[in-house]
């Protein structure tokens, strides 16, 4: 028998002869005669091990309670020791009744279809897997909280109560590699991700979070996982050979659209399905594009689409279309978009679906100051000819089936040489030519629509709305940087993602509301007190970059002043003591104070505030 002190044996016989020698010369005990007021070591450590405490446990508990005598009162203190059994740790009744990891997996619900799912991807011999539904629930943990890497979140997660809770792990259960990770998704492919992202807009239908007539689209760049420096400029050829190896190799996408541009002969390394994008007058980085289709009612993704970052927004609109008409299961009576949207193709898509289109149209060439606009001639569809202003008839001349436009031109030039009105109109010799879309009624109607003042008040929401969702997704859940390289990997992180910001409307909805922030989900309550902390945060960060404080009436918030504040946002900053904190404080060089605070804006209305 071994004691915990490592030695090999306890006492030999001639230490325990020792203990019955009488006291020194010099008078002091023998430190064997101390051990006298233990009566067998043998019996002390065995009774020890029983009591489920260690040798070194027990005695230093007898020496405080020795002191707590001596000194007259009775302190506990805890001991920060490990035990050899834990059998009466309960982590269900750890974790509180209102903690915001009960509300997510309420908010989950069952998620015994996905070993159904995923069934096919596993072998009848070799190692027993990680259950795949602990698999998706550490997925979602990765981006409810946006741990930095799932080789930390394998860390975190034995040193939180709450994540074993969550995952239906014990203190003793093993956390598994994180390579789990990894192998689950190349083993159950893209699919399974897009159908956890469906289920949690079908639940959001059935809370009646989803009203489904207004549909709001956009997109953002997310910075690839790859730097510039691996980019390699080379013949088009080799690229698009490079590349068309790379989706062979993943066998998870369709085959992607031809490079254009400089991506044609420019090509990374490291990620060669990331493309080079910008984003007005920054440098040109390796990124993909997140395109979003956002629900009016209260901000549910109901769409996601991942391109790379040279993909235009504008043919990325019928399948966004799509994707909301499926999962919500009814066609939206508006779509609101930017002039990235603005184009022919999605005027005519939407009109002859009877959709209103609130897109803002593309901005047309500039017409020579006093000249005539393709606008200014009449059209006529039965005839399919246009009329000049002078009366004069211009017929079909040729169609461009690249650009979807059909050329029409002056029958006889020489009208347009005799015509009083040239001058307002062309200089060219063989006279006025006007080229249009195809469909050029459909196209009008959208335009027309797009214009009107319904439009511009829809503008508006869609800016707050998602410019809300995406600052929402950027600040909490790691939304703009790639954590995985590649095309199909990236679509996997957009899907989780909008499903994790699904599930926290949802959670509003069920009685539990979730921030992430730093070191864990808290909750977040509609209360000027919580929101006042903020708004000084944010006036503090403005008074440090170029700022002039001037004085601010005190005059109650409105829509026309602050136009990208919801209602119960402004009934909010109408109390007095908040009132006070944002009215006297700064304008940032001549700006408003709405646009000193809009990131903050669109960060609080995603938090509970609309």
């Amino acid at each position: 028998m071994r004691n915990f002190y490592g030695s090999k044996e306890m006492r030999s016989l001639k230490s325990r002869e020792k203990l019955k020698e009488g006291p020194r010369a010099d008078g002091r005990e023998s430190s064997d005669q101390k051990t006298r007021k233990h009566e067998d070591v043998a019996d002390c450590v065995h009774w020890f091990e029983t009591s489920h405490g260690s040798v070194a446990q027990k005695r230093r508990a007898d020496d405080w309670h020795e002191h707590c005598v001596f000194f007259g009162n009775m302190m506990g203190s805890h001991q920060n020791e490990p035990v050899l059994f834990a059998v009466s740790v309960n982590l269900e009744k750890r974790v509180r009744p209102e903690h915001p990891l009960r509300a997510l997996d309420r908010a989950l619900g069952d998620l015994d279809w996905v070993r159904a799912e995923v069934a096919h991807c596993y072998g009848r011999k070799g190692h027993v897997s990680i259950d795949p539904v602990v698999i998706v629930k550490m997925l979602v943990l990765l981006f409810v909280d946006d741990v930095p890497s799932e080789r930390e979140l394998m860390g975190v997660i034995g040193e939180r109560l709450d994540y074993l809770w969550f995952l239906g792990y014990g203190l003793d259960d093993a956390i598994p590699n994180h390579s789990v990770l990894s192998k689950a998704r190349a083993r159950w492919g893209k699919e399974i991700f897009e159908k956890i992202f469906t289920r949690t807009v079908a639940a959001c239908v059935e809370a009646g979070l989803v009203d489904g007539r207004r549909l709001l689209v956009d997109s953002s760049l997310v910075q690839a996982n790859a730097s510039n420096d691996s980019i390699k400029t080379t013949a088009p050829e080799w690229v698009a050979a490079l590349r068309r190896v790379c989706q062979a190799q993943e066998a998870k996408l369709d085959e992607a659209p031809p490079a254009e541009g400089v991506n044609a002969t420019r090509v990374s390394m490291t990620d060669p399905e990331a493309t080079l994008a910008r984003k007005g007058a920054q440098s040109a980085r390796l990124a993909y594009k997140s395109h979003r289709g956002v629900d009016d009612a209260q901000g549910v993704i109901t769409a996601v689409q991942t391109t790379t970052g040279q993909a235009g927004d504008a043919a990325q609109l019928p399948d966004l279309l799509a994707q909301h008409q499926a999962r919500v299961q009814q066609q939206p009576s508006v779509i609101v978009g930017d002039a990235h949207y603005g184009s022919a193709e999605n005027y005519r898509h939407c009109q002859s679906r009877g959709i209103v289109s609130h897109l803002k149209p593309v901005s047309a060439p500039r017409q020579k100051k006093g000249c005539f606009a393709p606008e200014d001639f009449r059209y006529d569809a039965a005839a399919d000819c246009l009329h000049c202003p002078a009366g004069n008839i211009l017929r079909r001349h040729s169609f461009k089936k690249a650009e979807g436009t059909i050329e029409y031109r002056i029958m006889h030039r020489e009208y347009c040489l005799a015509c009083p009105l040239r001058e307002q109109c062309t200089t060219a010799v063989e006279g006025r030519t006007v080229t249009l879309p195809v469909q050029y009624e459909l196209v009008q109607a959208g335009k027309e629509q797009a214009t009107s003042t319904a439009a511009r008040a829809s503008y508006k929401v869609r800016r707050h709305r998602m410019e809300g969702s995406f600052a929402d997704a950027a600040n909490n859940h790691g939304f703009k940087r790639s954590r995985w390289r590649g095309l199909w990997r990236q679509q996997i992180q957009d899907w989780l993602i909008a499903a994790v910001q699904n599930l926290r409307i949802l959670m509003k909805r069920i009685g539990g509301q979730a921030d992430p922030a730093a070191g864990g989900v808290i909750l977040f309550r509609n209360e000027p007190g919580i929101l006042a902390p903020l708004l000084q945060g944010a006036l503090t960060w403005a008074r440090r970059i170029q700022c002039k404080s001037v004085g601010f009436p005190l005059e109650p918030f409105s829509r026309s002043r602050c136009p990208t504040f919801s209602a119960s946002m402004i009934n909010v900053l109408s109390n007095t003591p908040v009132r006070r904190l944002i009215c006297s404080s700064v304008a940032l060089n001549g700006r408003s104070i709405t646009e000193s605070l809009s990131g903050l804006t669109s960060a609080a209305t995603s938090r509970g505030f609309d």
